[in-house]
């Protein structure tokens, strides 16, 4: 077990259950950001200006260990975040596949326990690329949900090349 002490006292601290607690605490306020997001209709009018946004030139996306097809949710710690089982149809990004979309970079870790990384990351890379979307699909083995954005960090930088293949990414080619 990890364990350290406490500085105000001799008292050892679980690590396990402080990260748990840590966990919990962060899934209950973005959740309730969440729901506030949804109820006030915010998300859609967001799609909507994405969706707007998606035939000018420039306009590249980057998703980065994404939910895009969660539904059913199977992992419970990630139930709350969703709302479980009031989370709607309408809520999966795969439903809103277009060719109109931009050239697209999505990233995941393999083994992710919160994300499957199969059913999001590749099947929305297959289904954007079944409408002629162009892809970049990279899969970093060394990084989890967490690390794969930490990586961008100068500290994580050698678990993957993560910030170097999204710079090269947006330098690279000319945006569809």
């Amino acid at each position: 077990m990890a364990y350290f002490n406490d500085a105000f006292g001799d008292k050892a601290i679980d690590l396990r259950v402080l990260i748990a607690d840590f966990t919990q605490h962060f899934a209950r306020v973005f959740a309730e950001q969440w729901r506030r997001a949804l109820d006030r209709g915010r998300r859609f009018r967001k799609m909507q200006r994405a969706a707007e946004c998606l035939g000018r030139p420039g306009v590249r996306r980057i998703g980065l260990a994404g939910p895009y097809d969660f539904l059913p949710i199977e992992n419970p710690d990630v139930k709350p975040v969703f709302f479980h089982p009031n989370s709607p149809p309408e809520s999966q990004p795969i439903r809103y596949v277009s060719s109109a979309a931009p050239r697209t970079f999505l990233a995941a870790a393999p083994e992710d326990d919160l994300i499957n990384p199969e059913r999001n990351t590749r099947q929305m890379a297959t289904k954007l690329q079944a409408v002629g979307v162009p892809v970049t699909l990279q899969f970093y083995p060394r990084t989890n949900h967490i690390t794969l954005i930490g990586a961008f960090a100068g500290p994580l930088r050698f678990l993957a090349p993560v910030l170097d293949d999204v710079v090269e990414f947006v330098r690279q080619a000319p945006a569809r």
